[in-house]
């Protein structure tokens, strides 16, 4: 069974006038033995790694909404 871990940094503020912004990113680590009798082949053996899947900022108001920037979902995805 192939086990992975998933952090999920992120903040959020609004300003006494509205403004609102914030973050969000999403990190995940997982662990590729290879196969399930841990022999694996050539470039498999133990490659742990971290990546970024999300990392995003915002601003918004409530008269214009909201504006991502950075690594964000497509349309489809957030259609889901």
């Amino acid at each position: 069974m192939l086990m992975y871990a998933r952090l999920y940094p992120a903040f959020d503020a609004q300003t006494p006038g509205g403004f609102r912004y914030g973050a969000f990113a999403e990190a995940r680590a997982n662990n590729n033995t290879g196969g399930t009798t841990g022999v694996g082949t050539a470039g498999q053996r133990t490659t742990n790694t971290l990546s970024w899947t999300r990392a995003y900022g915002y601003v918004g108001g409530d008269s214009w909404g909201m504006l991502r920037f950075g690594m964000v979902d497509g349309p489809f995805n957030l259609m889901k």
